[in-house]
């Protein structure tokens, strides 16, 4: 429920903070994401992940996409994975949406280490 949440949130926040990717990789890397979410959906977890990849790959500041990534990581039981993909989402969007939530799942997994 808790991984939902992550990958559901914040769908009207902004894809990135100002940055200087132009339009025509950020429409790439959002069409990645798009992508991976349909995945993601379909439980096709690995295949969601490399699309999450590609769209961080393409604009390293997606914090939407860094968020996902670390929700199929999780699905994936790959936590250290998933650990730094929520660490690069905070990057991008610490007052986002679902920050706090993210920060939660943070402090859980660095209490297991």
């Amino acid at each position: 429920v808790m991984v939902s949440l992550l990958l559901g949130a914040g769908a009207g926040a902004a894809l990135t903070k100002p940055d200087k990717t132009p339009n025509t990789a950020r429409a790439r890397a959002k069409a990645e994401y798009i992508t991976g979410n349909r995945f993601y959906e379909e439980g096709r977890y690995d295949d969601a992940a490399a699309s999450y990849e590609k769209a961080v790959t393409i604009d390293g500041q997606f914090a939407r996409a860094h968020k996902a990534l670390g929700a199929a990581f999780v699905k994936l039981n790959k936590p250290d994975r998933a650990a730094g993909a929520y660490k690069r989402y905070l990057e991008f969007d610490a007052d986002g949406v679902d920050a706090k939530l993210v920060k939660n799942v943070l402090s859980q997994y660095e209490g297991d280490g």
